[in-house]
């Protein structure tokens, strides 16, 4: 929103300063200059004669045209399609529709003038193979100073508004803890592709109060119990890919969720017996090994 307000207050304020008419005037003149000798090398071959005066005036015509023809165009991108709101989209439009399409044009107006002059196809195609690369590398030219120079000139002028870039960054920093608060920038895994025999599902990984993996398999229920499903993921690769704060690997056996537990107590050994809320795949106690114990009291007390 802030990029925006940005956007049309340097458009509002900094009058673009597009080629001025006499400066356009100079161009087209030079350029029909350019262009009468193409003219003639063209027609090198040919026994017909081409006047000077009327060939650069419909020249110099036609280039003014396109000239008038391409700023109307800017304007017009710059009103509906400012750069730092659309820099991709602009630059492939303005691409299009300011250097390929007008050389193109123009190269074809001149050289259906010529072939309806003299009616030479040879020399109307050799007219055509020089003059459209010129025109091509020119308006290329044009368009890349012209964008070059509005950037530099909106940095510029956006490093004097800093108050207001300043303000949209914060935006966009609360905006991004609101995020990470609502959950939706959370990396870990949240939906699991399984199997109900030879049936694929997908189900929310919050859902499920328990995976096992044994000799039979890898397997999982949900916390209200219900369906079993198997999975295809390693245990481990599973608990390092779901959120730590919500499941917690009890044994090599075991990945169990946070809301199914009711509560441990120390065993022999140094080992934990997990409770359990109620029998989860026919699960009512989990054995947790020494190796275990200790991360998973780090684990759980926090939030008990």
């Amino acid at each position: 929103m802030h990029l925006k307000e940005l956007t049309y207050e340097f458009r509002d304020h900094v009058k673009l300063s597009y080629v001025p008419l006499s400066l356009q005037c100079l161009l087209s003149f030079i350029l029909a200059c350019y262009t009468y000798p193409i003219f003639l090398e063209s027609l090198r071959d040919s026994a017909i004669h081409v006047y000077a005066i009327p060939a650069l005036v419909i020249t110099y015509l036609l280039l003014l045209a396109l000239w008038i023809s391409v700023q109307k165009i800017v304007l017009f991108f710059d009103r509906r399609m400012p750069w730092p709101l659309h820099f991709v989209s602009r630059l492939t439009t303005q691409a299009l529709s300011i250097v390929v399409l007008p050389s193109v044009m123009l190269t074809g107006v001149l050289s259906l003038a010529l072939f309806f002059y003299t009616g030479d196809v040879s020399a109307t195609r050799r007219f055509a193979i020089i003059l459209h690369p010129m025109l091509f590398s020119f308006l290329i030219v044009i368009n890349l100073v012209y964008t070059v120079w509005f950037l530099v000139d909106f940095c510029l002028f956006t490093s004097s508004r800093y108050g207001l870039v300043a303000q949209a960054c914060d935006s966009a920093e609360q905006k991004l803890s609101d995020f990470e608060r609502s959950g939706v920038l959370n990396p870990y895994l949240k939906a699991l592709d399984v199997r109900v025999g030879f049936r694929k599902e997908i189900i929310l990984v919050e859902s499920i109060g328990l995976f096992e993996a044994s000799a039979q398999g890898r397997s999982c229920m949900l916390k209200e119990g219900g369906f079993t499903y198997e999975f295809d993921y390693a245990l481990d690769t599973l608990a390092e890919s779901l959120d730590p704060n919500l499941f917690f690997k009890v044994s090599r056996r075991y990945l169990v969720n946070r809301d199914i537990i009711l509560g441990y107590e120390a065993a022999r050994h140094g080992r934990i017996l997990v409770q359990l809320k109620r029998s989860v795949k026919h699960v009512k106690e989990i054995v947790v090994s020494r190796d275990f114990a200790k991360e998973f009291k780090s684990w759980y007390e926090p939030v008990r």
